[in-house]
């Protein structure tokens, strides 16, 4: 096995050292985090073979993962960590440095991974501190076979057309139960089409009938206007403000109801 410390590169993905130049537009802070992504050691998931197999510690946590396919960033890991022991299917976004800067379909030491698991469900790691390249095919191979067995079934088109439809007949109906006049029915309507995907549609009428019920409706107009311009706007529409795709995307939907003053729905207590 080969372990990788601070200062070496993996040898099947040696990556150059970039240097970078302060850029005006940005604060000092992401300037240093962007350098840090240059000369840390890591590795880009889409460089590596498929089959290699990589252990990477994270605090106490620790992942072992196998490239499935590199094209699409496609891994099979087990973890310890409760709940996603595995082995399952998850694509690496990448990795950052707490905040929303990110190093697409890399990962590197000092830094948190980012995944999103097939079948459903975020990972934001803590800070990794070591990755170790193994030389095991027997046990690469077995981890494969049990996550490639729990891979989600894709949808047919017409099966995605019907759940759509579905989705949205749920939510016109939950829009004329729950709002009182077709001017602020309307106004739903019309936040709630910007999203181009079903995850990110849910949560903008789960935020607004939280905040109907807790009588802040304006309010909560007013801060789902303001993160579409600062955060969504500029995701594409099949992910833009969808929860699931990325741990950031979760975090901000936590804070909206935050600053809302509003429970989450899974949390209220006064249902």
């Amino acid at each position: 096995m080969t372990l990788i410390n601070r200062t070496q590169n993996p040898k099947t993905a040696k990556e150059a050292t970039m240097s970078h130049s302060p850029h005006p537009n940005l604060s000092a802070s992401i300037n240093a985090q962007v350098q840090k992504g240059n000369t840390d050691s890591g590795f880009f998931v889409n460089r590596m073979e498929p089959g290699t197999m990589i252990h990477i510690v994270a605090r106490s946590t620790s992942f072992t993962m196998v490239v499935v396919n590199p094209e699409k960033n496609e891994v099979a890991m087990t973890s310890t960590v409760e709940g996603i022991e595995g082995p399952d299917l998850w694509m690496v976004m990448g990795s950052g440095w707490g905040s929303s800067l990110m190093k697409v379909g890399w990962i590197g030491l000092d830094a948190q991974m980012r995944m999103r698991r097939l079948s459903g469900g975020l990972l934001e790691s803590a800070t990794v501190s070591s990755f170790v390249v193994l030389d095991d095919p027997a046990e690469a191979t077995r981890i494969m076979g049990e996550a490639e067995a729990r891979r989600p079934r894709v949808m047919t088109e017409e099966e995605e057309e019907e759940y759509e439809q579905r989705f949205a007949t749920a939510v016109e109906e939950l829009l004329v139960r729950e709002f009182d006049g077709e001017g602020v029915r309307n106004r739903a309507r019309e936040m709630i089409g910007r999203f181009g995907n079903i995850p990110a549609k849910g949560a903008v009428a789960g935020v607004l009938c939280q905040a109907k019920k807790y009588e802040k409706l304006d309010l909560a107009f007013k801060l789902l206007e303001q993160d579409w311009v600062g955060q969504w706007y500029f995701q594409p529409p099949q992910v833009a403000g969808n929860p699931e795709f990325m741990p950031l995307n979760a975090h901000r939907w936590k804070a909206l109801y935050r600053n809302l003053g509003v429970p989450l729905p899974s949390e209220d207590q006064d249902k």
